[in-house]
């Protein structure tokens, strides 16, 4: 995903690039563990979804990378980002991650919506 946003990184570790991150502040941080044994060990619970919306700066040269750490065992989250009141598209995904750019906004605040059974296993940084 490094080669397709333009970016090389400042440490190489195998196949990864290490880049400097800011982490996202107001997001959950506590991470649920089931009461129970098993497998998977995050199976999904049914209860209601939770939404969380925070607010950042970004600028023009910085990425959004938001990452579900549940993926493998959890559904996706609903994950929203806008910028200048229109909605973004990930400039590159995969699986588990996705990053925005907002090289033409006109503010530099993004807008994030997550909705999740559990949101806090999203993490969000800027690079």
């Amino acid at each position: 995903m490094a080669r397709q946003i333009g970016r090389n990184g400042e440490r190489k570790l195998g196949v990864f690039r290490l880049f400097p991150v800011l982490r996202v502040a107001g997001m959950p941080t506590e991470v649920r563990h089931p009461d129970r044994h098993g497998y998977p060990p995050f199976k999904e619970m049914p209860q209601p979804e939770k939404v969380v919306v925070t607010d950042i700066e970004i600028g023009a040269t910085e990425h959004l990378a938001i990452t579900h750490f549940g993926f493998a065992f959890l559904a996706s989250p609903r994950i929203r980002v806008f910028a200048d009141a229109m909605e973004l598209q990930p400039i590159a995904s995969d699986w588990a991650t996705r990053i925005y750019a907002c090289k033409a906004c006109a503010a530099p605040v993004l807008r994030i919506e997550v909705q999740a059974v559990t949101p806090e296993l999203v993490d969000m940084v800027i690079f």
